[in-house]
């Protein structure tokens, strides 16, 4: 899956991302140990990620990515 980092924060260790599928769809929550590839602080607001979901999901409200990676869009 794909889409774009719409909120990050550094203190906190999390983010969202905003899935490219959908514009309807659900933002996704990610904390600084779903990067991979890179540095959490090396990945800013606005730039296009790949990511899969975890297969257990926190609650049923709330979805959370796994293996966040920048894309070379």
């Amino acid at each position: 899956m794909r889409g774009i980092v719409t909120n990050i924060n550094y203190g906190r260790g999390c983010g969202f991302i905003q899935p490219e599928e959908s514009e309807a769809a659900q933002e996704i929550y990610f904390e600084q140990d779903d990067v991979t590839g890179i540095a959490f602080r090396e990945l800013h607001f606005g730039e296009s990620v790949a990511y899969e979901l975890r297969a257990e999901q926190p609650t049923p409200t709330q979805l959370r990515a796994a293996t966040v990676m920048p894309t070379d869009a």
